[in-house]
């Protein structure tokens, strides 16, 4: 099963993609997909890894601050992104606010 990251990394990708390339209203649309994936991240850490809806939405809000912050330094580097969330997810699991 994916970890929390990945799924939000895929959710965001899914939507984003097409938007990645556009320059006119970029930001907007990109930070549009990122809340999209936070809303569909959320829903599936509850109905399929069985977390708390509070649990699941402060996750994925986090995940969701992140890529806000990726997207305002350009949101190019797919790669560094996805090693971004794995950090944020990590550091998560060390404060143990989030069951993972």
């Amino acid at each position: 099963m994916d970890e929390p990251w990945q799924i939000y990394y895929e959710e965001f990708r899914t939507r984003a993609e097409d938007v990645a390339e556009r320059t006119y209203g970029r930001a907007d649309e990109m930070a549009e997909a990122a809340h999209d994936a936070y809303e569909g991240t959320a829903d599936l850490l509850v109905s399929d890894l069985d977390y708390e809806e509070e649990e699941a939405l402060a996750l994925a809000k986090a995940f969701a601050r992140g890529v806000g912050k990726w997207i305002d330094e350009g949101g190019t580097d797919w790669e560094g992104l996805r090693e971004r969330l794995e950090i944020q997810q990590q550091e998560w699991e060390l404060m143990g606010d989030v069951p993972v």
